[in-house]
């Protein structure tokens, strides 16, 4: 089932040994009876998969750490579910055009021109260093895509996150995040910067679903353009901003 929301964009997601390829959409929720159940079924899934990572890490087959952030995951995905329920900020989840939660992110303003990233995840099997190579890569970098693009129209000039662990730091730091407070604290700061967190992903100005909207991943824009319009009736509701 798609979460009711206001698609913000979409993409393809390939595996790292380039055998899968993904397609996806990006969006920002909006609460429903539905989308909660959604995400939390999907957070069980998660679970599921943690668990099945310990089981991998006592056989002494793959490293604690990656079991430890696999069980990250899943409270990130409940979290989302709660704060989408509570009304607390803003909650983006991507899916596969089957329904399949791939990733999702919290987010607030802090000031006028501040926003703080609460919360963001991938999917377990997509982490680095999950079993197997089909591991999708791609979704971190389109929820932090579809954040700046959000926080781009709000004017903000700031963005602060608190990395999860180690691993987390240098997924921000690739994208140009610097220590900036006290606890492990990371910022970028300025327009120029936050613009630069949409990497390779593309800005379409002229959507015909919502207006300005974001294509990450492989395929030619005009391609991704046409696809736009079977998604129209999916989640087609604007938000508002708070």
């Amino acid at each position: 089932m798609m979460i009711t929301g206001k698609i913000v964009g979409s993409g393809m997601a390939v595996s790292e040994d380039k055998v899968l390829h993904v397609s996806y959409i990006i969006i920002r929720a909006i609460k429903s009876p539905a989308a909660l159940a959604e995400m939390r079924a999907g957070a069980l899934r998660w679970k599921t998969k943690g668990q099945e990572f310990w089981s991998l890490v006592y056989q002494g087959k793959l490293q604690p750490q990656v079991a430890k952030r696999a069980d990250f995951t899943e409270e990130v995905l409940r979290s989302c579910a709660d704060a989408l329920e509570r009304g607390e900020g803003l909650v983006i989840v991507i899916q596969s055009k089957e329904g399949v939660i791939l990733g999702c992110s919290q987010y607030n303003k802090t000031t006028e021109k501040q926003g703080f990233i609460n919360l963001q995840a991938v999917s377990p099997d997509n982490l680095a260093g999950s079993p197997g190579k089909s591991q999708l890569r791609g979704t971190g970098t389109a929820l932090v895509a579809a954040i700046s693009q959000d926080f781009l129209a709000r004017n903000f000039n700031e963005i602060w996150v608190k990395p999860f662990d180690e691993q987390a730091a240098i997924f921000w730091a690739r994208r140009g995040f610097g220590v900036c407070g006290p606890g492990g604290l990371l910022c970028v700061r300025g327009r120029d910067k936050i613009m630069a967190l949409r990497g390779t992903c593309v800005s379409v100005p002229d959507s015909p679903i919502n207006g300005e909207y974001i294509v990450c991943g492989d395929g030619e824009i005009a391609q991704k353009r046409k696809d736009l319009k079977t998604l129209i009736p999916v989640a087609a509701a604007v938000l508002p901003l708070p």
